[in-house]
């Protein structure tokens, strides 16, 4: 009786035991996959704070170029368009002579394309950048990666709850473009989003953590590609070698304003010869 009585008291504690280790095993498996969670916000925040500034300089760099050469280039296009519309009447006048400018004789196709298609070529102006140090410049991007990672919409599936982060998320950024420290801290102070959970199993749980570690790589992929597009355009090819050759004492810029104005004088030259 007494030996009955200590296996199964034997038995008991080995159960319990059994029991704690799993749920211990499980709770280690949470852990582990919420740290890898965190990891990948983490990283995404990171992405996102490197696409906003990469886009700002773009941006900014634009607004540069539009400046120094933009009046260049559209006087430069206006000279092209008055070359062809001379040769297309120089045309219409071999083919038609006197009646070249009446009503009755058909309008060119290329005309009728051309009156019909318009594009925009200014880049939007940024907003004027306020002067700080790089102190603050540091404490504004740690301050936009904490946010981003509270309320970055990629960074949940919820509808309801990423229309809210959008919100957020688009106060952040003008905050951040605005050098503005306070009004990010001011974030902090916000109302989170309070979701309704309902009870789960702590098997859905890893389930559900494991789904979410496997979309964020995906959001990850996405920011990855567009800053990887972003770095080898053509646009930021230009920027970093105008900013190398300013650190060498050179204005590229300022070379292909003289190309331009050459270019200037000779449709000028090839127009007045039309005409």
């Amino acid at each position: 009786m007494v030996v009955f009585v200590r296996n199964q008291t034997f038995r008991g504690r080995k159960r319990g035991g059994l029991k704690q280790a799993l749920y211990g095993s499980g709770n280690d498996e949470l852990r582990q996959l919420q740290a890898a969670i965190s990891e990948r916000q983490e990283r995404i925040a990171q992405l996102e704070l490197e696409l906003f500034d990469m886009r700002a300089e773009v941006a900014e760099f634009e607004h540069e170029l539009e400046g120094r050469v933009g009046l260049l280039k559209r006087q430069i296009e206006r000279l092209e368009k008055q070359i062809e519309d001379a040769r297309r009447q120089a045309a219409r006048r071999a083919q038609w002579g006197d009646r070249a400018d009446s009503p009755d004789i058909p309008e060119d196709v290329v005309e009728q394309f051309r009156k019909t298609w318009k594009r925009s070529d200014r880049p939007p102006q940024p907003p004027p950048k306020k002067k700080i140090n790089q102190a603050t410049k540091e404490e504004l991007k740690t301050i936009y990666r904490k946010l981003a990672k509270r309320f970055h919409p990629d960074l949940v599936t919820d509808l309801e709850e990423k229309k809210w982060r959008e919100a957020q998320m688009a106060k952040v950024n003008q905050a951040y473009s605005e050098s503005d420290v306070a009004g990010l801290l001011s974030f902090d102070e916000n109302v989170e989003w309070t979701p309704i959970h309902s009870p789960k199993s702590q098997e859905d749980d890893v389930a559900t953590l494991r789904n979410e570690i496997q979309r964020l790589d995906g959001v990850i992929t996405a920011l990855e590609r567009d800053l990887r597009e972003l770095i080898n355009s053509e646009t930021v090819k230009w920027m970093l070698d105008v900013s190398m050759a300013r650190k060498a004492g050179q204005d590229l810029l300022r070379a292909m304003e003289k190309d331009l104005l050459a270019r200037v004088t000779q449709l000028q030259n090839e127009l007045a010869s039309i005409t």
